[in-house]
């Protein structure tokens, strides 16, 4: 069976080269104007300059040398460059490497809550309506989202399950509203409300938790201007 010869280096002509072309310089650089000296050292630059830009060691080396010294990168990507991945073909230096991956980052929800006010007239009485807009403005589905809701006033009032709700799976861009509570205008604007919020990410597993509280008199009315008697415009 044939096998395969690796060229070996010959190191004592690399090294006469070097020496050839580091006298001369010092020739040209010792007498820089005179013109028999400069031939003799070009003579002695030359022959050692064309042995050492054969050698492939010594073309790789000068090339990353110049590349360091000129700030540019020594490693050229040709590719494109998705996510964490990069495909396509890149330069070495000592040739091109083709660099190619598959996987990608898995997609994961992120649910909002928002609290709602809204104006329900029922009779000569005025309510208020307060609920959660849970909206899921990640690109992955949230599953088993559960809620918990309170509200704390100079007034208990009685939450539907004790405050307690489910929602179905939300996609990305989805959103679910949820009631709170229906009651008494003046009642609910006495509250603080305390809303929190738990669902699971499909891929992982992993149980994430929202939140949002505040004072019910801080919320801006859904609905003001009909609770005013005057008709929305539509546009």
């Amino acid at each position: 069976m044939t096998g395969v010869t690796k060229r070996r280096v010959n190191w004592t002509k690399i090294e006469e080269s070097i020496a050839s072309i580091g006298f001369g310089m010092l020739l040209i650089y010792l007498a820089p104007l005179n013109f028999l000296i400069d031939i003799v050292g070009g003579i002695l630059i030359v022959p050692g300059a064309g042995y050492l830009l054969a050698q492939p060691e010594v073309r790789v080396a000068l090339k990353v040398i110049v590349n360091r010294v000129s700030r540019r990168q020594v490693f050229k990507n040709t590719g494109s460059i998705s996510g964490s991945n990069i495909i396509g073909p890149v330069d070495t230096g000592g040739g091109p490497l083709t660099i190619s991956q598959s996987a990608s980052q898995p997609k994961a929800p992120f649910l909002r809550a928002v609290p709602i006010l809204t104006y329900m007239p029922l009779g000569d009485e005025q309510y208020l309506e307060l609920a959660v807009d849970i909206s899921n403005i990640g690109d992955g589905i949230a599953t088993d989202i559960e809620g918990k809701s309170t509200l704390k006033g100079p007034e208990t009032l009685a939450l539907p399950d004790s405050g307690e709700f489910q929602v179905h799976p939300l996609g990305p861009g989805e959103t679910k509203r949820v009631r709170i509570v229906v009651e008494n205008a003046v009642k609910v604007t006495r509250q603080f409300y305390d809303i929190r919020i738990q669902y699971r990410d499909t891929n992982t597993k992993e149980v994430q938790s929202i939140g949002t509280e505040g004072l019910v008199k801080d919320l801006k009315i859904d609905n003001f201007l009909q609770g005013l008697g005057f008709e929305q415009s539509r546009g």
